[in-house]
């Protein structure tokens, strides 16, 4: 098997978050960058989509991994966001924001972070 692999197998403990066994080196894995130091997190959260943003996060993925400039996956979207209007409602365009506004919700959950991510 894999150390990857061991992220598909289902959890023999009920209430492991999940449903997934994780070895050490699944786990690193999961916080992989690329040469501009980017993780799986980073780029759920910039093509928004919090269904992989969730279960990254569910496999232990790393909220504060930054990006060659020194961001988080949170702080990435959150510059991607600053300065934009909410698009007119039932459009592409508003789907898209909304999507990326429950992104950053799910990685800075309180208000406290949201303020520090949208400075």
């Amino acid at each position: 098997m894999s150390p990857s692999s061991a992220l598909l197998l289902p959890s023999p403990h009920p209430k492991q978050r999940g449903g997934a066994v994780a070895s050490a080196a699944a786990m690193a894995a999961v916080d992989a960058q690329d040469k501009d130091g980017w993780t799986a997190l980073h780029l759920a959260a910039l093509s928004a989509s919090s269904t992989v943003l969730l279960r990254l996060l569910d496999l232990g993925a790393s909220l504060s991994a930054t990006d060659q400039h020194g961001s988080t996956p949170a702080q990435a979207l959150a510059k991607i966001l600053q300065g934009r209007t909410q698009p007119e409602p039932k459009t592409p365009e508003f789907n898209e924001w909304y999507e990326k506004k429950k992104c950053l919700h799910l990685l800075a959950p309180t208000w406290q972070s949201w303020i520090n991510f949208s400075r």
